[in-house]
């Protein structure tokens, strides 16, 4: 059998340098992944958006994908649209860490995108941000589906909370009656957790005594 001998000095074509591995994600990550892309493709829906026009538009925009943190963030902005939230409020909207630097990472390629803009302190979608869901702005919510979808997005005990402020706007609750309708202590590290979520986002407002809706919300 013939065989090729090497001699000293003679070339060889250089290994090829091996590829990283990309970092699989685990199946509960995916789900959770999937399971956030098609409630953004339902609210959206909800309000005047085929399914599937929304997810059409979605992943036909690169990095802007139906799974990416970037077009979940915008998802939420472009929801909202024409309304004005603060980072604080985007981020609970879209279920993520404000603080945290993969939310700040997205949120800076948005910005550098020019995707969203700010009156100084209030972010909204820009024409290009809109556009990259069609052109197309979901209708206008009703004041019961923006509390629905507040309720939903500081979840628990912090959403119930907020339903039984609104019931009762514009009249407020002591801070021991709203902690007692959701058999919670006024003094405790959970209801004081849930009060600070709601007067991060601006739901509530909140004073040594008493709690109620926010005028913001309810305008």
């Amino acid at each position: 059998m013939a065989t090729t001998k090497v001699t000293l000095g003679q070339h060889l074509d250089p290994p090829r340098p091996r590829q990283p591995k990309v970092p699989k994600r685990s199946y509960s990550e995916r789900k959770a992944a999937a399971v956030d892309a098609l409630q953004d493709v339902q609210r959206l829906a909800k309000y005047g958006r085929p399914v599937s026009e929304v997810k059409k538009a979605i992943e036909g925009n690169g990095d802007l994908s139906l799974t990416s943190g970037l077009g979940h963030i915008l998802a939420v902005v472009v929801q909202r649209f024409p309304a004005k939230m603060s980072i604080a409020q985007i981020a609970t909207l879209a279920k993520m860490k404000g603080s945290g630097g993969t939310f700040k990472t997205y949120w800076s390629r948005l910005k550098v995108a020019g995707l969203i803009e700010s009156d100084g302190l209030l972010w909204t979608a820009t024409d290009a941000g809109i556009d990259k869901f069609g052109g197309q702005v979901p209708a206008p919510q009703t004041q019961e589906e923006v509390v629905d979808m507040w309720a939903h997005a500081v979840g628990g005990k912090a959403g119930d909370m907020l339903r039984i402020l609104v019931e009762h706007y514009p009249g407020s609750y002591t801070r021991d009656a709203l902690a007692a309708t959701v058999d919670l202590e006024v003094n405790g590290g959970t209801y004081k957790t849930y009060i600070s979520r709601l007067r991060a986002n601006n739901l509530v407002v909140a004073d040594a005594y008493n709690v109620r809706a926010s005028d913001d919300l309810m305008s």
